[in-house]
């Protein structure tokens, strides 16, 4: 008698295929925040925004350290666009911005912290020129107020007790030589004005101060490093408003490179507002270099100077920094 051997095989059932779950590839952004941000924010701020979103929910994170030119390259557009929507989004209140390691450690305020309509009152001027703060177009031998002749031992330090002091009064001392030797050319200078006119500028001039102030103590609030600006010290402001003027038209050479084709900054003319974009952009730009915040140490005999608002105004460190990218 024959026996049969049973073989048995293994169920080999095809498994079903992978569903790809909902919560992956997908950003969660919370709605306040998108339905908000979708509805009141425009152009390159709503670009902008949408990009932080980018970095912070699309990696479950709610901030994140970044630079303007990684936002522009995600974007595909102009560093010196992203940054005036970057900086534009921070005074809104829509996001909140500190020094990173990198960059700018970003994220979301609450939604009901936002504010999006700003007024900032300040004269309205502009003037030609082919750089911005991001980016040198033209050689600095091309710009007018890089030819100003100005001393050439400039010592920031002083030997003295109190040299921050010091540095200050040296500033303003350049600031009024320099005003002198250009009176009759630059437009600001107050010389040989009747008095209505005369009054009309300190008045534009204070506004000007006040503003540019404003946005100093905005991006150095956190900074031990730097010396703010206290709007009630009286005499010492008095001085630090001789320097607006030729910071002033610096800065109105620089936004003249934002403008289209049409002479137009995003469909407005250029005006005080945009000047004072601009110097938020200069304060940030500066904020990042270890010198001027202190991170990078003091030579000895110097451990306790602190730059402030005088510093980074004065002439030839805006020239240097950019005109020349120094």
């Amino acid at each position: 008698m024959s026996t049969a051997k049973i073989i048995k095989f293994e169920r080999q059932d095809t498994p079903p295929a992978e569903v790809k779950r909902m919560d992956s590839g997908f950003i969660q952004i919370p709605n306040d925040v998108f339905r908000t941000a979708k509805r009141v924010l425009k152009g390159n701020d709503y670009k902008v925004a949408c990009e932080v979103m980018d970095k912070t929910y699309g990696y479950n994170k709610t901030e994140d350290d970044m630079t303007i030119q990684q936002i522009a390259d995600g974007l595909g557009i102009d560093r010196g666009n992203v940054s005036r929507a970057y900086n534009r989004l921070v005074k809104m209140g829509v996001i909140y911005s500190r020094k990173g390691k990198f960059g700018f450690i970003t994220g979301f305020n609450p939604v009901e912290k936002w504010a999006c309509e700003i007024n900032t009152t300040v004269s309205n001027s502009h003037g030609k020129n082919n750089t911005t703060v991001s980016k040198q177009h033209a050689s600095p031998c091309q710009i007018n107020t890089h030819n100003i002749q100005l001393p050439k031992d400039i010592n920031i330090y002083s030997s003295t007790q109190d040299e921050n002091a010091d540095a200050e009064n040296q500033t303003f001392a350049i600031a009024d030589a320099m005003a002198t030797e250009s009176a009759g050319e630059d437009a600001d200078c107050s010389t040989h004005l009747p008095e209505g006119k005369k009054s009309k500028q300190a008045a534009d001039n204070r506004k000007r101060f006040e503003a540019i102030a404003g946005e100093f103590n905005r991006v150095f609030a956190d900074c031990q490093g730097v010396r703010k600006v206290n709007l009630a010290a009286t005499q010492t402001n008095a001085k630090r408003m001789r320097l607006i003027p030729k910071a002033w038209a610096i800065a109105k050479q620089r936004i003249a490179a934002w403008a289209d084709d049409n002479g137009l900054i995003e469909g407005e003319t250029p005006s005080g507002k945009h000047c004072v974009e601009w110097f938020g952009l200069y304060f940030e730009q500066c904020r990042q270099d270890p010198f001027i915040t202190g991170e990078g140490g003091r030579s000895k005999g110097h451990e306790n100077w602190k730059p402030g608002f005088e510093y980074l105004l004065r002439a030839e460190v805006m020239e240097a920094r950019v005109l020349e990218g120094a």
